[in-house]
């Protein structure tokens, strides 16, 4: 959270992004609990930091996926710098594996300012707020497409309802991942193991 502050980050980015942290810290530890080998510091670390430039480039018309994974390089994180580039489009999309950009990326779909909702809602947002142009709404309406199969693909791996994440609605937040769902008050600490 230091590097959002340092960096001028407004407060409303911050809260989306301790969203979208809280969001993906809960799907890669399902996901591992499930046999999967993700790197959980890190998917929570770069979702973090993944808007960290997104003020400057709506200001300065630029990529903020780009700017921001620029930004982080130069600082000295490549990994994080790495998912950040790709939290709006992974490198590879077509993959039937589920790795650490395709969490982040998802759980980015899943945030809208900082209250967990459904695809639908999302990228209705999206629509409205970016789609001034027919290319933007194709653009935003495979993304839509891709988001969805994403969607069944990690849901299917951890047998569970997306409709779930809803639920992290009743908690803040935490960038210290002291009050997480996954407590054993939540319902995700029901998720089960593979075995």
């Amino acid at each position: 959270m230091a590097i959002l502050a340092r960096h001028g980050v407004p407060a409303h980015i911050q809260s989306h992004c301790l969203r979208v942290a809280q969001v993906a810290g809960v799907i890669a530890l399902a996901l591992n609990k499930r046999g999967l080998d993700l790197n959980r510091e890190l998917v929570i670390s770069s979702s973090l930091l993944h808007d960290v430039t997104k003020m400057d480039a709506i200001i300065n018309g630029q990529d903020h996926a780009l700017t921001g994974s620029r930004l982080l390089e130069g600082l000295g994180y490549p990994e994080v710098a790495n998912l950040v580039r790709q939290h709006v489009y992974v490198d590879d999309p077509e993959t039937d594996r589920v790795t650490e950009a395709h969490v982040l990326s998802y759980a980015d779909k899943r945030v809208l300012h900082s209250d967990v909702v459904n695809l639908d809602e999302r990228f209705a947002d999206l629509m409205v707020r970016y789609g001034h142009t027919a290319e933007r709404r194709i653009s935003i309406t495979h993304g839509l497409e891709w988001a969805r199969g994403l969607e069944q693909r990690i849901f299917s791996i951890i047998n569970m309802a997306p409709e779930m994440l809803l639920l992290l609605n009743q908690y803040e937040p935490d960038h210290e991942q002291e009050e997480m769902p996954w407590r054993t008050d939540s319902p995700f600490s029901a998720i089960p193991h593979s075995g």
